[in-house]
């Protein structure tokens, strides 16, 4: 069911739990329309295609949870709700994906930033068009020999960054999984 071209209208219906009174069912009614609302605004940024989202959705989740861990009446709500801070600062850095400029930082400060230059068009042997693509550093020069060499140990080195933060946040997740709870 739609409302106007700027809203879309969900029509659930929360069944009613054995021996539920009328105040307890509306006051579950109104913490689950909040949560659709919640989601609804986490899902307006959902798309499929690669893995952010889904990490984006484990964010989103572990911090509603830990936001109902702090409410909550353990003994230890405040020191199990922090147990989440890493996992979820690290795997909001891996969503940042920053780990090009570190891994790059002394590579771009000896040569230069880069600066991409599209080449003169060219035509292959079956008429195609191209424009060759060129990045040209501090000194006016493509990169040599070298400095490829240099950018792939780099490249390496950017991907192992990343790798080393989703698997301390997954060793992390699943060290206090259980103990997640309100």
């Amino acid at each position: 069911m739609q409302g106007d071209a700027n809203e879309i209208v969900l029509s659930i219906k929360l069944d009613r739990l054995p021996g539920e009174k009328p105040g307890e069912y509306k006051g579950r009614e109104d913490r689950f329309r909040s949560k659709i609302e919640s989601y609804a605004k986490f899902l307006t940024e959902d798309y499929e295609g690669d893995w952010a989202p889904l990490i984006r959705l484990l964010v989103f989740r572990m911090k509603r949870l830990r936001t109902s861990i702090k409410k909550g009446m353990c003994v230890n709500c405040k020191q199990t709700a922090k147990t989440m801070d890493a996992p979820i600062a690290l795997l909001e850095k891996v969503l940042e994906d920053d780990y090009h400029a570190t891994a790059f930082r002394e590579f771009h400060q000896k040569h230069g930033e880069p600066k991409m230059v599209l080449g003169r068009k060219q035509k292959d042997a079956k008429g195609r068009v191209s424009y060759p693509v060129e990045f040209i550093y501090g000194n006016g020069k493509p990169a040599d020999e070298e400095m490829r060499k240099e950018m792939r140990r780099l490249y390496k080195e950017e991907e192992r960054l990343r790798q080393q933060d989703i698997d301390e946040a997954f060793r992390l997740i699943a060290k206090h999984l259980r103990e997640w709870w309100d």
